[in-house]
C-alpha cells in the first residue's frame, strides 16, 4: 500500500516577498547586464571614413612598453560640423589644428565609435 503523498506548505509571506523582489529588481538588473554586455561587443555594421581637425586632446602614459605609446582621445571636428572624442594611439603628442583620418564604426544597436586611422 503506498502512503498518501504529503501536501505542500503553502507560500508564506516571506516566501511571496522574496518572489517580489526578484521580479521587481532582479529580472530588470539582469536585463540591463544582458544589454550592456550585448552593447559592449556590439560589432560594426556600418564603416564610414572621414577627415576631421584636432581640437584638442587628453592622454595617458602606458609605462608597461618598450616603446612608449600614449593612449589618447582625440577631440576632433569633423569636416561635416559634428566634434567628436576619437580613439587613438599615438608615439607622439599632437598638435591642435592637426589633420586627422578617422574611421566611424556604427554597430548593429545604433552605437557610434570613432577610431584614428593611421597615416599610411
Amino acid at each position: 500500500m503506498s502512503e498518501p503523498q504529503p501536501t505542500p506548505r503553502p507560500l508564506t509571506l516571506r516566501d511571496r516577498l522574496m518572489i517580489a523582489l526578484f521580479a521587481i529588481i532582479g529580472v530588470p538588473l539582469s536585463l540591463l547586464m544582458l544589454y550592456l554586455l550585448v552593447r559592449s561587443i556590439d560589432p560594426p555594421r556600418h564603416v564610414n571614413e572621414s577627415v576631421g581637425t584636432i581640437l584638442s586632446w587628453g592622454a595617458s602614459n602606458d609605462p608597461e612598453v618598450v616603446l612608449h605609446y600614449y593612449k589618447m582621445k582625440l577631440f576632433v571636428r569633423i569636416d561635416d560640423g559634428r566634434t567628436v572624442s576619437v580613439a587613438s594611439t599615438r608615439t607622439y603628442a599632437p598638435k591642435a589644428g592637426d589633420r586627422v583620418r578617422i574611421q566611424e564604426r556604427i554597430g548593429w544597436l545604433g552605437t557610434r565609435h570613432y577610431v584614428e586611422l593611421p597615416d599610411t
